[in-house]
């Protein structure tokens, strides 16, 4: 390995993570190409040259007896005096052999031979047009074992831009990417930008540094048996003789159909009242989520409202509503004979517990912790029978019972036990996921609604007046199964994505109550 290398495991969740891409497409008009080259390539240099770890690489290839089997690095250039700590950085050139922006001219491109920027807007950006071959830049470097934490590549059609971001989800959740687009946005508009740290959570953190191995190896034992803890983390906790992967095989592959809704900001405001909500307290706790993430909430709202939910009061974020809408109707459409509703049905519900790591902090280090980029997310779970979610129980219980649900689990022993459990697994070069299908009665929804890329201007970047992106999406097929409430629209409007078996879908678009809220986008 070179000597101006450095090379550090991942973090906890980090490590149980695949390497796979996870990539953003922020979409803008454009009317210069030349110029958005020219601003786009100079600030992302400077974004990269600041931050020297975004030009590093994901490694499963380094040998260590130090370190359990599965083990990932992250190598990055070292600093001035030899480290590399929490993704520390040094002023450095990306490799010129492996560029990490691309740029590309695809105005006549046989996709969008009749379709230009303004055609696309008009038609609500279908994902067709989106296409992750296409759009998506390849993080492969030519060695195996290796991967790029960062590439991106802007992609130019007729009066028109694709930007999109990718790292490796062995690196970071979406949070984390949503903060580098921000800073790559600060530069472009010419402001300064704080270093951005992969700060992964450590063994150190949480104790587990202190008598080496053993150490990890009883926690392990104490924990592996609680199944909820590997649901938590999304994790199989099934026995060999049956796991979740051999589950799979017994499933038929089905055609699948992908759809994004719409909700205004009035139906959102309509939806949460359906739910039970008090329209004057409709949105408390909102800001502290946009800021913080949705478990920040309860900490930050006033102490009255914050009693009246330990007690089972009214109050339901507006993720907790729609997280209710999602999973009642999407399983009505799924399981609509006698034998599949008296199935039980769960949620995974994906939790930023980044306000929420059980750690006495200095108030410094706490507001680094919540903008910290690594992967920082587990799942709260529901679990239902499937007739009493989609026939008996009320819109409104349902949301009160994921929100019941989300502060039973980040309890901060519960936290902790779960962060201890995905440190300690002795190998993690085989773990398999909870569910063999996310099309059958369980659904898994991950909620990006509180990032800010909505509401973040990129300045004279794109040229004309409109400075934040039109269009915050996914590429085509990318996360297909997973239950995605977009970012929240500046005028309050979000969108959510459904992948459903075809059949499945046509049910959903006839569905009277997914209707009184929920407008199909082409």
């Amino acid at each position: 390995m070179a000597d101006n290398i450095s090379s550090r495991p991942l973090g906890a969740l980090d490590d149980i993570m695949p390497d796979i891409d996870l990539p953003f497409i922020l979409t803008f008009p454009c009317r210069s190409p030349s110029k958005t080259t020219e601003l786009l390539s100079s600030s992302f240099g400077t974004l990269l040259s600041t931050n020297s770890w975004l030009c590093g690489t994901i490694r499963n290839n380094i040998a260590t007896s130090e370190n359990r089997a599965g083990t990932r690095f992250l190598s990055s250039p070292l600093t001035a005096n030899g480290n590399n700590l929490r993704g520390d950085n040094v002023t450095a050139a990306p490799d010129s052999t492996h560029p990490h922006l691309s740029i590309q001219d695809l105005s006549q491109h046989a996709l969008y031979a009749d379709k230009d920027y303004e055609a696309l807007v008009s038609e609500h950006m279908p994902s067709r047009y989106l296409n992750a071959k296409l759009l998506v830049p390849s993080r492969e470097t030519g060695v195996a074992g290796m991967s790029s934490v960062l590439r991106a590549r802007v992609s130019f059609i007729r009066h028109g831009a694709f930007l999109c971001l990718c790292t490796s989800h062995a690196v970071m959740d979406a949070t984390g990417l949503g903060k580098i687009a921000e800073a790559w946005a600060m530069l472009a508009r010419g402001d300064i930008v704080e270093n951005l740290h992969h700060w992964p959570i450590s063994e150190q953190e949480l104790g587990l540094n202190v008598g080496g191995k053993g150490t990890k190896a009883d926690v392990y034992g104490k924990l592996k048996g609680r199944k909820k803890l590997w649901h938590m983390l999304g994790l199989d906790y099934r026995q060999k003789e049956l796991t979740s992967a051999m589950l799979a095989r017994d499933i038929p592959r089905r055609e699948t159909a992908t759809r994004i809704f719409g909700l205004s900001a009035e139906q959102l405001l309509l939806l949460k009242e359906s739910c039970g909500v008090d329209p004057a307290n409709s949105n408390l706790g909102e800001e502290q989520y946009r800021e913080f993430g949705e478990e920040a909430v309860e900490r930050d709202v006033n102490s009255s409202s914050k009693e009246s939910m330990r007690s089972g009061g009214s109050w339901v974020s507006t993720n907790d509503a729609l997280s209710a809408l999602l999973w009642r109707c999407v399983v009505r459409a799924r399981l609509r004979t006698a034998s599949d509703l008296a199935k039980s049905s769960t949620m995974m519900y994906a939790m930023n517990i980044r306000g929420l790591l059980p750690y006495d902090l200095s108030e410094s280090d706490a507001k680094m912790r919540r903008e910290r980029i690594a992967n920082v997310v587990v799942y709260s779970i529901n679990e239902t029978p499937a007739k009493h979610l989609v026939t008996i129980q009320s819109l409104g219980d349902t949301a009160k019972d994921i929100r019941a649900a989300v502060s039973s689990h980040k309890q901060p022993d519960t936290l902790r036990d779960v962060l201890r459990l995905a440190a300690s697994i002795p190998d993690v070069s085989h773990l398999g996921l909870v569910y063999p299908t996310w099309l059958a009665e369980d659904v898994v929804i991950s909620s990006l609604f509180g990032l800010q890329l909505y509401r973040t201007h990129w300045g004279r970047a794109f040229g004309g007046s409109r400075t934040a992106p039109d269009y915050v999406r996914f590429p085509e097929g990318v996360f297909e199964g997973i239950t995605f409430i977009m970012p929240q629209r500046e005028n309050g409007d979000v969108e959510v994505v459904v992948t459903m078996i075809k059949e499945d879908m046509e049910v959903l678009l006839q569905d009277v109550e997914w209707g009184e809220h929920m407008k199909v986008l082409p």
